[in-house]
């Protein structure tokens, strides 16, 4: 994707205007300014001197941190598996624009959101219409965010895989690349700069699949659909006779025993407990032991010692 007339100071000047009436950056989304300075206080040590350069002002090290947060919640996803396969979520330049761009460009963050009239919110670039991805990149650069200087941070030597000859110093996480074709898998490391990573950033929304009181409040139904240039295809029609499978659906409840489950978990943690005793001593498996009678013989072999099983009981 190249831009291809260059962007003046009029238009650079025009486009931090609207992004600042747009909103400030707890409207944006953008971790504020005490978050990004202990971030940086954090990886820059890390960091050689040519990537340091890489971000020299406030808005590249907002970016960063950003970059850095999307990175640590991809190494925290969970295995997915498939009927092949077990694959991680990875990272890639895709990835890092979707992370990004919508912190930055209006463009994107209207079609992510709202989606262009007519058409359906589209939060992904892969998905987008052309126009639409070559709009949200030029105002990017017009505001001063230099996504391929991001990605030589993240996916350079300083991220590098602890197998390799040359490890990368990264404090928070190393890539691997196992296939060319794919994106980075991200490795958390156990260290307290990740600790102290963490607290710094918001906690993202619990997006877990859970079971529903039935007190609970019902939640919205989700539409269905695939998207190609911000179009929906493949979406299941919501008829008459659809709307009549989901309301009986819905309407399926499931009886959880308290007392029975309490019951069962004890007797488990009890069973469990006595197998751990057992692995911790494995000779209390085969029953008590016996001293030998004092008047029982001794079997020796012929070189005059004892043979196994050797006392009488």
């Amino acid at each position: 994707m190249v831009t291809k007339r260059r962007i003046s100071r009029a238009e650079q000047a025009k486009e931090l205007e609207l992004m600042r009436a747009a909103g400030d950056d707890a409207w944006w989304g953008r971790p504020d300014t005490e978050t990004v300075k202990e971030v940086w206080r954090l990886v820059a040590p890390t960091l050689p001197a040519p990537l340091q350069a890489l971000a020299p002002n406030f808005t590249a090290r907002q970016v960063l941190t950003v970059a850095l947060a999307r990175c640590i919640q991809v190494g925290e996803e969970p295995w997915v598996k498939t009927k092949k396969t077990r694959r991680r979520h990875t990272i890639s330049q895709n990835h890092l624009f979707d992370a990004i761009a919508p912190k930055w460009s209006r463009t994107f963050k209207t079609i992510a959101e709202v989606g262009h009239p007519g058409l359906v919110p589209t939060p992904n670039v892969v998905h987008q219409r052309r126009t639409s991805a070559e709009e949200a990149r030029r105002q990017l650069l017009a505001v001063g965010v230099r996504l391929i200087d991001i990605w030589k941070i993240i996916a350079g030597d300083w991220s590098k895989s602890d197998r390799s000859k040359r490890p990368g110093t990264n404090p928070l996480f190393y890539l691997a690349r196992p296939n060319a074709t794919l994106g980075y898998r991200v490795h958390l490391r156990d260290t307290e700069a990740l600790v102290e990573f963490r607290r710094l950033l918001p906690t993202p929304p619990d997006r877990s699949v859970r079971l529903l009181l039935d007190t609970d409040p019902w939640p919205p139904r989700l539409d269905r659909y695939q998207v190609c240039a911000e179009r929906p295809y493949n979406g299941v029609e919501e008829d008459e006779t659809v709307l009549q499978l989901l309301d009986t659906t819905e309407r399926t409840r499931l009886c959880f025993h308290v007392r029975r489950f309490k019951a069962d978990y004890d007797r488990w943690e009890r069973i469990v407990a006595g197998r751990s005793v057992e692995d911790a001593c494995p000779l209390r498996a085969l029953g008590p032991v016996r001293a030998p009678r004092e008047d029982s013989p001794q079997v020796t072999n012929e070189a005059g010692g004892l043979r196994a099983g050797s006392w009488a009981s």
